[in-house]
């Protein structure tokens, strides 16, 4: 039986053990995966980049922010 298009890409991705087992748990299934997943993990790359010494203006020209938004971004909780 050939492996479909989908399974490779997330043998690809996962690795075959975890790609099974991944397929076993949500086969049949819907999965929605919010963007925002994205925005957080990047906003929590920002402040630990902070908390490790970069100024608000590194950030900013680094992630393509404004300065007044990496300080939003700091000083959020999160």
């Amino acid at each position: 039986m050939e492996k479909s298009d989908v399974f490779k890409e997330l043998e690809n991705i996962l690795g075959t053990e975890a790609a099974n087992r991944f397929v076993d748990y949500y086969c049949g299934s819907s999965i929605y995966i919010p963007r925002n997943i994205i925005v957080e993990r990047k906003h929590r790359k920002i402040r630990k980049e902070f908390g490790d010494g970069a100024s608000y203006r590194e950030l900013a020209l680094r992630y393509g922010y404004s300065e007044r938004h990496i300080r939003t971004i700091i000083h959020e909780m999160g």
